[in-house]
Formats: C-alpha cells, sequence, structure tokens
C-alpha cells in the first residue's frame, strides 16, 4: 500500500440506539476516545468507547453522561483541556451560548456529575467550533442569533473545571450573515476562519489569539476562496503555510480549495488551487489533517451513503486534481461525520446512521510518519 490508501473497515460499535446529531469526537488517552452528541429532541451527552491498535472497538460504550437536558441547536462542540479536563459548548434556551465542564478517568471512566456550568448572557448564538488556544483556555465561534452575524469569543476554564463567568475577549468578525464558522489554528497563535457568507460565498480570515485568550483589535487577513454557492466547509492544515477547505458546492458537488497562509496570519491574494473531488451531492464535508502533506475528508455521497477520500498537496500547494483513494465506510445513510486518528494506521470515524444510531466505525489508512528530529532518528538506530 502506498500513503493515503485506505483499508477496509475494521470494526464498529453503535454507541447511542437513537437519534445522535453532531457526533464530534477526541482522542481521551492510550485507547480511549470520546464522542459529545445531541439525542433527537433536547438531550445532549457524552460516552466513551475504545479502540485497539488493530481497530477492534469496545463491545459497548464504557461510560456516559447525560450533562445537559435543554439544549436548543444541533450544535454541541467538544474540546480536550487536559486528559481529564473537557470542555463541551451548547445552548440554553434563550439561545445564550453554554459551556459545561466534565471529568473523564484515563479508563474511560466519566465524574458522575458536571464539574460545572456557564451561560453567557450577554450574547446569543449557536457555537460552531470550540478549540483550546492556551492552558485553561477556550475559542469559540459561534453564530449570532438572531441576526446570524459572526462572532470570536474566549473563555477561561480553571484546573478544577470551574468555569470564568465573565467572557475573556471577543470580537466580531462578520456583521452580515454568517454560517459554519470553523475555527482551526494554522501557526501558534495564529487562527483562521473558514466560513459561509451571505449569497453562500466561501470566506476565510485570520486572527490573533494569545495563549491567555486576548484576540488582536481586528482581523490579520481576510481572503474569498469561493465564489459560487457554498456550505459546510471544514479546513485542516496540509504542511507548512498550505491550508485545506472542504466543502460542499451549491446545489452539487464535493470540493477542495488550497489557500496559503503565513505566520504572520496574511492569506495569499489567490487561491492556490482546488479540486472537485465529488461532482455529486456531498453533504457535510469534515476535512482532516493525515500527515504532512496528506489531507482526507469524510462527507455523506448523493446515494446518502459515508465516504471516505483521501488527497496529496505537494510542496507548490496543488491537489493535481487527483483523489488518492475512496472508501464508502457505510452503504446505509450517515450524517454528522467526524474523523479522528487513533494510533499508526488506524483511523475512526463517528456518525450518525440509519436506525436511527451513533456509531463508529474503525478503518486503516496508510500514514506516514510524522517527520522526527537527529535525535529520534538516531535513537531508532542505537536503541
Amino acid at each position: 500500500m502506498a500513503y493515503g490508501d485506505l483499508g477496509a473497515v475494521v470494526d464498529t460499535l453503535t454507541y447511542h440506539g437513537f437519534r445522535s446529531l453532531c457526533n464530534e469526537v477526541v482522542h481521551v488517552v492510550d485507547d480511549i476516545f470520546a464522542v459529545s452528541f445531541r439525542e433527537g429532541m433536547d438531550q445532549n451527552y457524552v460516552r466513551t468507547f475504545s479502540i485497539d491498535s488493530l481497530g477492534q472497538v469496545s463491545d459497548a460504550y464504557i461510560d456516559s453522561i447525560l450533562h445537559d437536558v435543554n439544549v436548543s441547536s444541533d450544535n454541541n462542540r467538544l474540546a480536550k483541556l487536559t486528559d481529564s479536563l473537557y470542555a463541551i459548548a451548547t445552548n440554553n434556551q434563550l439561545y445564550q451560548p453554554k459551556i459545561t465542564t466534565i471529568e473523564i478517568l484515563p479508563n474511560g471512566q466519566i465524574t458522575d456529575t458536571v464539574l460545572d456550568t456557564c451561560a453567557f448572557d450577554l450574547v446569543t448564538g449557536f457555537p460552531a467550533k470550540l478549540q483550546k488556544c492556551g492552558p485553561g483556555m477556550l475559542a469559540m465561534t459561534s453564530v449570532g442569533w438572531s441576526e446570524e452575524q459572526g462572532w470570536l469569543h474566549t473563555i477561561k476554564v480553571y484546573p478544577d473545571g470551574s468555569i470564568e463567568p465573565a467572557i475573556v475577549d471577543a470580537l466580531q468578525f462578520e456583521t452580515g450573515s454568517c454560517y459554519e464558522p470553523w475555527l482551526e489554528e494554522i501557526h501558534p497563535g495564529t487562527w483562521a476562519i473558514a466560513y459561509q457568507r451571505e449569497h453562500i460565498y466561501g470566506q476565510v480570515k485570520t486572527f490573533s489569539i494569545s495563549a491567555a485568550g486576548i484576540i488582536y483589535p481586528s482581523q490579520l487577513d481576510s481572503l474569498e476562496f469561493e465564489p459560487g454557492g457554498m456550505m459546510y466547509p471544514s479546513m485542516a492544515k496540509a504542511h507548512g503555510d498550505f491550508v485545506a477547505i472542504g466543502y460542499s458546492m451549491v446545489p452539487n458537488g464535493g470540493k477542495l480549495s488550497i489557500v496559503e497562509i503565513g505566520q504572520g496570519g496574511a492569506i495569499t491574494d489567490t487561491v492556490i488551487d482546488s479540486y472537485l473531488f465529488d461532482p455529486g451531492e456531498s453533504g457535510r464535508i469534515n476535512t482532516y489533517h493525515i500527515a504532512a502533506g496528506y489531507i482526507g475528508v469524510a462527507y455523506t455521497n448523493a446515494a446518502a451513503h459515508g465516504v471516505l477520500k483521501t488527497f496529496f498537496v505537494d510542496e507548490n500547494g496543488s491537489l493535481n486534481d487527483t483523489t488518492i483513494d475512496t472508501l464508502e465506510y457505510d452503504t446505509a445513510e450517515s450524517q454528522y461525520q467526524h474523523v479522528v486518528h487513533v494510533t499508526g494506521d488506524v483511523w475512526a470515524v463517528t456518525y450518525f446512521t440509519t436506525g436511527p444510531s451513533g456509531k463508529v466505525a474503525s478503518f486503516g489508512l496508510e500514514t506516514p510518519p510524522e517527520p522526527r528530529g537527529p535525535k529520534d532518528l538516531m535513537r531508532g538506530i542505537y536503541s
């Protein structure tokens, strides 16, 4: 097999037997993983399961916590602060962003009660992405309700899980319509937000966020990466300054665009390359980094099946209109996909499928080793 080649599905687990939305997954520690999802009505869960180095998934989920019964949107977001401390962003019924913290132990057991919860009554909006941006610090993008404006907030969480009730910093990055603003750290302290603008154009903007949660007073740079109709952007670093943005075209098509973002947040004035990897209907694309130069996407195709594709971004930022490999990981309906690396050549995808149910599937993906330094290379020779 060559780098980027996809193997078969290894194992699966249904971790929820009813409708599950969002299905964000993070690695906890060793072979333990956690998934956050919203049940069909208004209940929000986190559940843990294990996947070993061969891709075998535990026969049942390990533990579960029902941490919220009054969420108002599908957009539950999960972020890891430490190996044991996790934060979830939801909404209360007043459409105010809400952060909840929980503890997950190394064996996958979840502390029976939440550590803290805090709704921010000075703002309203639906959380779009939650990321750690410094020790005990969260960065969250949200879409304002009901004006649908784009916001970036930072929030402090203490080591015991208690949440600072005041927002650390805030910046309104879009005054018009804004949907699905995906947040990603591109270089240390330099962040990018890709989102759907009014009239469904694709926009990417860069910002500086310090480890203390201070947002630079204005955006660093901006680029319209898609002048046509698009939805559901997601973003991952390819290598160096090259960033891949995957999204659904309107009315049809799954597309990748490569943009170049420098250390200081400057964006090259034009898209470096783009590739329509699926000409049919392509829903909710999840773009993820595999290794230096290698990018993957998970999405729903026109038949509503779950699909994985892999790509290579060369030293010039070109995709060369080439897909390395394709795998249909579920031939039933698949939505709300999120991909996570397990170990070595083993990866996993969480998603909602018919049944209805929340499900995880492990699969093989020939993964290049990350670059190592001279000391690591010598240790490999002499140990």
